[in-house]
């Protein structure tokens, strides 16, 4: 499951709901200083958490809203077989083994989509990529916040900037958009009340052969405490003698 949870002291009672649907959560725009990270691991009694803080503190006067920030909580029962991978403010991931089948989960938060992010949401779509290439196994997911909206205009094109990227890069590197190519073009993860309007860009993307261990994705749009809505993707692990369902 993957949520942009937009103050995660704001959406507690629907984090330990999420909680209850899956195994593995990732968070972002949780808003936690650092001194409060430690508030993931007590989000509920069943899982354990580590967050990343994206506030800067080392001004003697904190001004404005804490923002950004990732965590990820997996399921305790999982505990044995699962390392956190501390990589950076807007990226981090989870590695577990799942019927001797080894896999990586990468968190992501990406910049907010304008000309002069583009450089920076270039950069992470290489940090990600060379992630990937280092990781011990091919099972690779990365879920977010991409900031990409993908929404096809009439032409059937992509007109965003970051969206564009994105399809682009995964074309490049033989990437799958996962929730892209099993949705419909009219799903959405995020509302703007502001604008009232509404954008694909929360994703899933994955190496080509994790896509194939991908049972079903499915936007949560009952979820209303954030102005993202929630994605989960249920992952067959498999191997020569069981078949185990876990849900991410």
């Amino acid at each position: 499951m993957t949520f942009n949870c937009k103050n995660i002291k704001t959406s507690v009672d629907e984090i330990q709901s999420l909680c209850k649907r899956c195994d593995i959560l990732l968070l972002q725009e949780t808003w936690l200083l650092d001194c409060d990270v430690s508030f993931v691991s007590i989000l509920d009694d069943d899982f354990y958490g580590q967050a990343v803080s994206a506030v800067d503190t080392t001004s003697s006067v904190l001004k404005g809203r804490p923002h950004g920030g990732i965590a990820i909580l997996w399921r305790k029962s999982m505990s044995t077989k699962c390392e956190v991978v501390n990589i950076d403010d807007r990226l981090m991931g989870l590695k577990f083994t799942c019927n001797d089948t080894e896999f990586l989960v990468l968190n992501i938060y990406m910049t907010y989509c304008c000309d002069n992010n583009l450089d920076e949401y270039l950069f992470y779509l290489n940090k990600i990529n060379s992630v990937i290439d280092d990781a011990p196994t091919h099972n690779v997911y990365v879920l977010g916040d991409f900031n990409s909206d993908v929404t096809m205009n009439a032409q059937g094109r992509i007109s965003r900037k970051f969206g564009y990227e994105l399809a682009e890069f995964c074309k490049e590197e033989n990437f799958v958009l996962s929730d892209v190519s099993r949705l419909d073009n009219n799903s959405f993860t995020y509302y703007s009340e502001s604008h009232q309007t509404v954008s694909w860009i929360d994703h899933i993307v994955c190496t080509s052969n994790s896509d194939e261990f991908i049972k079903n994705i499915n936007i949560l749009y009952d979820f209303i405490s954030s102005d993202h809505h929630p994605i989960i993707m249920e992952v067959k692990c498999i191997n020569n003698v069981d078949v185990i369902e876990d849900d991410i």
